[in-house]
Protein backbone atom coordinates (compact mmCIF):
# COMPACT_ATOMS: atom_id res chain seq x y z
CA UNK A 1 0.00 0.00 0.00
CA UNK A 2 1.53 3.32 -0.98
CA UNK A 3 1.27 6.53 1.06
CA UNK A 4 -1.19 8.21 -1.29
CA UNK A 5 -3.78 5.43 -1.00
CA UNK A 6 -3.81 5.35 2.82
CA UNK A 7 -6.22 7.19 5.08
CA UNK A 8 -4.51 10.01 7.03
CA UNK A 9 -5.49 11.81 10.23
CA UNK A 10 -4.50 15.47 10.08
CA UNK A 11 -3.69 17.83 12.94
CA UNK A 12 -2.66 21.37 12.06
CA UNK A 13 -0.04 22.86 14.41
CA UNK A 14 0.83 26.54 14.57
CA UNK A 15 4.60 26.96 14.97
CA UNK A 16 5.35 29.48 17.74
CA UNK A 17 8.49 31.25 18.99
CA UNK A 18 8.77 28.54 21.64
CA UNK A 19 9.24 25.98 18.87
CA UNK A 20 12.20 27.80 17.28
CA UNK A 21 15.62 29.19 18.06
CA UNK A 22 16.67 32.82 17.50
CA UNK A 23 17.37 32.11 13.82
CA UNK A 24 13.82 30.82 13.34
CA UNK A 25 14.82 27.18 12.87
CA UNK A 26 12.56 24.61 14.49
CA UNK A 27 14.18 22.68 17.33
CA UNK A 28 14.73 19.07 16.24
CA UNK A 29 13.10 17.70 19.41
CA UNK A 30 9.87 19.56 18.59
CA UNK A 31 9.16 17.11 15.76
CA UNK A 32 8.94 14.30 18.32
CA UNK A 33 6.69 16.41 20.56
CA UNK A 34 4.46 17.19 17.57
CA UNK A 35 4.18 13.50 16.74
CA UNK A 36 2.94 12.95 20.30
CA UNK A 37 0.47 15.83 20.00
CA UNK A 38 -0.87 14.44 16.72
CA UNK A 39 -1.27 10.97 18.24
CA UNK A 40 -3.04 12.44 21.28
CA UNK A 41 -5.41 14.47 19.07
CA UNK A 42 -6.28 11.30 17.16
CA UNK A 43 -6.99 9.41 20.37
CA UNK A 44 -9.05 12.33 21.67
CA UNK A 45 -11.45 11.78 18.78
CA UNK A 46 -12.92 8.69 20.54
CA UNK A 47 -14.32 10.32 23.66
CA UNK A 48 -13.90 13.18 26.09
CA UNK A 49 -13.46 12.86 29.83
CA UNK A 50 -14.67 15.08 32.61
CA UNK A 51 -12.17 15.66 35.43
CA UNK A 52 -13.78 16.70 38.69
CA UNK A 53 -11.85 18.10 41.65
CA UNK A 54 -12.98 18.66 45.21
CA UNK A 55 -11.22 19.53 48.44
CA UNK A 56 -11.53 16.84 51.12
CA UNK A 57 -9.49 18.70 53.75
CA UNK A 58 -8.24 22.25 54.18
CA UNK A 59 -5.99 23.73 56.86
CA UNK A 60 -3.80 26.81 56.84
CA UNK A 61 -0.85 24.73 55.63
CA UNK A 62 -2.41 21.83 53.68
CA UNK A 63 -4.99 21.11 51.01
CA UNK A 64 -6.15 17.59 50.19
CA UNK A 65 -7.73 17.17 46.77
CA UNK A 66 -9.84 14.33 45.42
CA UNK A 67 -10.32 13.75 41.70
CA UNK A 68 -12.84 11.79 39.63
CA UNK A 69 -12.40 10.97 35.98
CA UNK A 70 -15.61 10.16 34.12
CA UNK A 71 -16.33 9.49 30.48
CA UNK A 72 -18.67 11.84 28.67
CA UNK A 73 -21.50 11.65 27.84
CA UNK A 74 -22.41 8.45 29.75
CA UNK A 75 -20.76 9.46 33.05
CA UNK A 76 -18.94 6.12 33.47
CA UNK A 77 -16.36 6.39 36.25
CA UNK A 78 -12.91 5.75 34.79
CA UNK A 79 -10.80 6.41 37.87
CA UNK A 80 -10.23 8.49 40.92
CA UNK A 81 -7.26 9.89 42.79
CA UNK A 82 -6.06 11.95 45.72
CA UNK A 83 -3.37 14.57 46.11
CA UNK A 84 -2.10 16.52 49.10
CA UNK A 85 -0.30 19.85 48.86
CA UNK A 86 1.65 21.02 51.90
CA UNK A 87 3.27 24.42 52.31
CA UNK A 88 6.74 24.45 53.85
CA UNK A 89 9.36 27.06 54.60
CA UNK A 90 13.02 27.02 53.57
CA UNK A 91 13.77 24.66 56.47
CA UNK A 92 11.14 22.21 55.18
CA UNK A 93 8.86 22.84 58.15
CA UNK A 94 5.11 23.40 57.74
CA UNK A 95 4.29 26.96 56.79
CA UNK A 96 1.13 28.95 56.11
CA UNK A 97 -0.25 29.09 52.59
CA UNK A 98 -1.02 32.56 51.24
CA UNK A 99 -4.19 33.99 52.79
CA UNK A 100 -5.72 34.74 49.37
CA UNK A 101 -5.37 31.11 48.30
CA UNK A 102 -6.79 29.79 51.57
CA UNK A 103 -9.72 32.21 51.50
CA UNK A 104 -10.52 31.58 47.83
CA UNK A 105 -10.39 27.79 48.30
CA UNK A 106 -12.51 27.90 51.45
CA UNK A 107 -15.05 30.18 49.78
CA UNK A 108 -15.32 28.16 46.57
CA UNK A 109 -15.70 24.79 48.27
CA UNK A 110 -17.60 26.04 51.33
CA UNK A 111 -14.86 24.91 53.72
CA UNK A 112 -12.75 26.36 56.48
CA UNK A 113 -11.15 25.59 59.77
CA UNK A 114 -13.62 25.01 62.63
Amino acid sequence: MNASSRCWFEYRHLVTFGDTNLAGSVYFAKYFAWQGECREKLLAQFYAILIRLTVSALTRSRIEFEFEFTREPDGRLLGHGKQAVIWTNAQHRPSLMPDKLYDATADYFGLGEP
